[in-house]
């Protein structure tokens, strides 16, 4: 019985993972990803400062969603977005921090995993980029995004970064197994009211699937 049970567990565990490297599904988009006809848009602001600290992170941990790597950023900046759409989510939370993720588990489960690079050989190309890239890894600030996933929704802001595209570029040189860098949908999420939602369930973080319409974005001088 007990080694039925290591079988079944050895089997459970693994078409677990396996689905991950799944296709997504079709892409949803959000339901307010057009213009609102006769419906007030609110203003969101957020500070034109420079974020400072930039830094990546990188995690290694195991199982299938433990590798990743961000680009960690200046977390009161975003924490004034978020208050302010709580006025119209009061449910609203969030992890407490801000980043935008480079690498995903998925990309790097699936990708390079298979193909023997380690995420500590990934790591190692960021400070070599940093300088061949003029010690600057800019980014552009788009829209409020969001999404929705029967009740569950999620809020981010829609960036876009040739920056950080030309880094996952220098990674797709490492052996993978079919890794795209600019299959790339770069965002930071603001906040969610029951948990983030991700490409595995259809949701597309780019302004077409998901600008929200209801808010404009305005960046304070």
């Amino acid at each position: 019985m007990k080694s039925l049970f290591v079988v079944l567990f050895f089997i459970i565990t693994n078409t677990s993972y396996g689905d991950i490297c799944s296709p997504d599904p079709a892409p949803r988009f959000s339901k307010y990803s057009k213009p609102q006809e006769n419906k007030p848009i609110t203003s969101i602001f957020i500070d034109s400062s420079q974020t400072r600290g930039m830094t990546f992170k990188t995690s290694s941990e195991n199982g299938p969603y433990g590798s990743y790597i961000t680009r960690n950023l200046d977390y009161p900046r975003y924490e004034k977005v978020f208050e302010q759409l709580k006025k119209d989510y009061p449910q609203l939370k969030n992890r407490g921090e801000a980043h935008i993720t480079v690498l995903t588990p998925v990309e790097y489960y699936c990708n390079f995993k298979p193909a023997g690079t380690t995420i500590k050989q990934l790591e190692e190309m960021i400070g070599p980029f940093i300088n061949e890239n003029g010690f600057k890894v800019n980014f552009s600030i788009k829209s409020i995004g969001s999404h929705q996933v029967d009740e569950k929704e999620t809020f981010f802001i829609i960036v876009d970064s040739l920056d950080l595209i030309k880094l996952r570029k220098k990674w797709a040189t490492l052996p993978n197994n079919g890794f795209k860098p600019e299959l790339f949908y770069p965002h930071i999420t603001i906040g969610f009211t029951d948990q983030d939602l991700h490409s595995s369930q259809g949701v597309i973080k780019d302004e077409l699937h998901a600008k929200d319409y209801r808010y404009q974005l305005n960046i304070n001088p």
